[in-house]
């Protein structure tokens, strides 16, 4: 075990009723680029759990570790449609396989590939997404609220979605 520092949202009552965000762009009007406010965490244990992967279920722990054999390299993830055609279909196939699922829809998903000058700004638009830099669970919540629209507006036209079990994953 190591210990670390990590930054995580500060415990802001507004987050109760409004969303953190950071925009991408600046706005044209006058409006702030950023609601968040951070706080680091000092000492926050970090076990590697390499040798360990067995021992975690989604039952028991709420998460898993799932080894994926891929058949892109590490270029082929530069080229959207392979990562969709191949990679997310891969992924999609162990999901439902661990799942003992019918079928698995990927909503979104985010290649990030590290710039050289990370975490320093170089000021210009960078190609990927960066690592993060802020400790996050995903868009679970987000997920949740966006097919629970899908399903009220699209669901009388869509039988197969009615009556039948459905399960969002992270």
């Amino acid at each position: 075990m190591i210990k670390s520092s990590i930054r995580f949202l500060s415990r802001d009552h507004r987050y109760s009723s409004e969303k953190p965000y950071t925009l991408r762009f600046t706005p044209n009007i006058q409006f702030p680029r950023s609601n968040i406010e951070t706080e680091n965490r000092n000492d926050v244990a970090i076990d590697d759990i390499r040798g360990r992967e067995g021992d975690f279920t989604l039952e028991r722990n709420g998460f898993t570790i799932m080894p994926l054999e891929t058949k892109l390299s590490y270029d082929d993830f530069d080229d959207e449609t392979k990562v969709v055609d191949i990679y997310l279909r891969e992924v999609a196939d162990e999901v439902r396989n661990l799942l003992g699922a019918k079928k698995v829809q990927i909503l979104e998903h985010i290649v990030r590939k590290r710039h050289p000058d990370f975490p320093i700004s170089t000021g210009e638009k960078y190609k990927y997404n960066q690592p993060t830099t802020l400790a996050h669970i995903g868009s679970i919540l987000a997920l949740g609220l966006y097919a629970r629209a899908m399903k009220a507006d699209l669901g009388h036209k869509i039988p197969r979605l009615n009556g039948q079990r459905e399960s969002l994953k992270n």
